[in-house]
């Protein structure tokens, strides 16, 4: 996939994504946690079934990071005075520092403040400590040469030569909301344990990912690749000789950042391990923090949570009027009294200034561009039924998200198997689960042949097959696949046990089925249904072949009343969010 530039990262854009394993212990093993976050592009945020680290699992590269940085979060960082912004984090670090005693003991008095941003932490450290030599780390290169400007002594992006210049020498190193956003985390925890001396103070203030105080789903944003609990921190850093003698909840950050204070340790330090009950807590807790209590639809909490919408953006009439003459011959091949009909309306809107909204103009434009493109014309026509989900315009944005998200959610397990994607439609989520899940190989199979010739022509890759057969009756081998993803197809077809033997039957020994239903709707508000599920409906048709491994809710964020005045996302189901899922989708595995 070819790098998408930084400036389409809000339009919901990132571009080629990487596959990464656990920052810390390296583990493949993972619990999704959440698919959503507060630019809404969907970040697809996992648990690691080992260590119960949180992490980024597909995300953006290194290059693109580096971009995003230099073009976009410092620009916007720096839109304020950088003197008043330095003065708040010196501010926030003189209560930290404040409750230190005698932090250097060392000739050398060293401090390394990791993650040092725009030198906050190293000016109070001068201030508090003024005899001590104040130096920092940061994986920016422009807040490194910011600080740098200021006359601190800062590298950017070379642990090496932060080891070769402090090794052993820091009494004191300090990081800030650091951890949180370096992708090379292992590496970073591993040169500040070599940088320590055996009797420093290492001091981090991080964001707790159990805490019951999180902003929702907003509390999720693309700077963040790492997400830490208590227990996590602690085995992070037993993994590096390091001890953690305190952890406490910051009242200002409203009980959600936690300092820790931890020392180097003469013997290995004694962590528990993660087990099923760690991870059931925080899959909680981060669904129930991310529930909008707020059930009213003219609720002021309520309308923030849902997408706002755009204003509209006028078009002068010179541009507009082309569009719409052009527009109106295409309609008119069609149908000519429909066509006069809806050009008279248009011609009396722009003559009176109601029209011009760009999304408006787009719309128009893809139909005239339809005109070259077949396939695109055949989207266009039947948009109602058919979607691709990376074709804008013709689709509005959170529904093309809504059905993104769910395969950026099975995205995260299907790493190196074969996994068959049953009603696959146009092919958009089989070609996203090879190139961001990072499949061996996926067969995307769908009744509608003109679905798959459009999948073959749009999606066609060496790794990807699309066939055109029912999803009850394929012609796949037996317990020749590792996942079955299939997304809204289980209340369409006549027989959902059909179906799940199906599945079952092509499905290897200890293979998961990732599979979503609407949550109740009635059948006569839906076309083409022919049953509906509410949560113990669905669990039991699942259950007639599958043991369930979780349960989740996906929302959308649509201001309509299935979606439960939810923000969009994907999140563990729980007892008090269950009748607020717009959609359920379950992780389930062969019986």
């Amino acid at each position: 996939m070819s790098e998408q530039p930084v400036s389409t990262w809000e339009a919901g854009e990132i571009g080629s994504l990487e596959i990464a394993p656990c920052p810390l212990c390296g583990g493949e093993s993972i619990t999704p946690l959440t698919v959503g976050d507060q630019h809404n592009v969907g970040l697809v945020t996992v648990l690691c079934d080992k260590c119960g680290q949180g992490f980024l699992r597909a995300r953006p590269t290194q290059a693109w990071y580096e971009a995003f940085y230099r073009d976009a979060y410092w620009p916007r960082y720096f839109r304020e005075s950088r003197e008043q912004l330095q003065q708040a984090e010196v501010k926030h670090a003189q209560s930290i520092l404040s409750t230190l005693e005698n932090a250097f003991s060392s000739p050398e008095k060293v401090a390394l403040d990791f993650g040092c941003a725009l030198g906050g932490m190293l000016s109070a450290m001068k201030e508090i400590f003024p005899d001590v030599k104040a130096c920092g780390y940061e994986e920016s290169t422009e807040a490194g040469a910011y600080c740098r400007s200021n006359g601190f002594d800062v590298i950017d992006r070379d642990l090496g030569e932060i080891v070769r210049r402090y090794e052993g020498k820091c009494d004191l190193i300090t990081s800030v909301n650091g951890l949180n956003r370096f992708a090379r985390l292992g590496d970073c925890l591993a040169a500040i344990a070599a940088c320590l001396s055996p009797t420093g103070q290492l001091i981090l203030q991080l964001p707790d990912l159990s805490s019951d105080a999180l902003r929702g789903i907003q509390f999720f944003q693309i700077a963040h690749v790492n997400y830490f609990t208590p227990q996590s921190i602690h085995r992070a850093l037993a993994r590096h000789g390091i001890k953690v003698d305190s952890i406490e909840h910051d009242p200002e950050g409203n009980g959600t950042l936690m300092t820790i204070k931890a020392r180097k340790s003469a013997k290995a330090p004694e962590v528990s391990e993660c087990g099923p009950e760690e991870l059931q807590a925080i899959l909680t807790n981060v669904a129930e923090c991310c529930i909008n209590i707020k059930a009213s639809p003219n609720s002021k909490d309520s309308v923030q949570q849902r997408k706002r919408k755009k204003p509209l953006t006028r078009v002068s009439k010179a541009i507009f009027t082309p569009i719409i003459r052009k527009f109106s011959r295409i309609l008119y091949q069609a149908d000519p009294v429909e066509t006069l009909e809806r050009l008279a309306i248009l011609e009396k809107k722009v003559n009176a200034l109601e029209i011009g909204n760009r999304e408006t103009l787009r719309r128009m434009e893809v139909m005239v561009m339809a005109q070259e493109n077949a396939d695109l014309m055949w989207l266009y026509q039947n948009r109602e039924h058919r979607m691709d989900a990376n074709v804008p315009n013709i689709f509005k944005e959170n529904r093309r998200q809504f059905h993104k998200n769910r395969y950026r959610f099975a995205s995260a397990l299907t790493r190196g198997r074969r996994v068959a994607d049953i009603a696959c439609g146009v092919g958009y989520g089989s070609h996203l689960l090879l190139h961001q899940g990072g499949a061996e190989s996926v067969t995307g199979i769908d009744l509608d042949n003109e679905a798959v010739a459009y999948a073959s022509r749009a999606y066609g890759d060496p790794k990807i097959q699309f066939l055109c057969a029912s999803g009850d009756q394929t012609p796949l081998e037996t317990s020749s696949i590792d996942a079955v993803a299939s997304f809204e197809t289980i209340e369409h077809v006549p027989s959902d046990s059909g179906l799940l033997a199906e599945f079952h039957r092509i499905l290897r020994p200890g293979g998961i089925l990732i599979c979503s239903t609407p949550n109740d709707w009635p059948v006569e508000d839906a076309e083409f249904h022919v049953r509906s599920y509410d949560l113990k409906a669905f669990e039991a048709a699942i259950e007639q072949y599958f043991q369930i491994k979780q349960m989740f809710n996906q929302n959308s964020g649509a201001d309509w009343r299935f979606n439960h005045h939810q923000a969009p996302g994907i999140t563990a189901t729980t007892p008090k969010n269950q009748l607020l899922a717009e959609c359920y989708i379950v992780v389930a595995e062969k019986k």
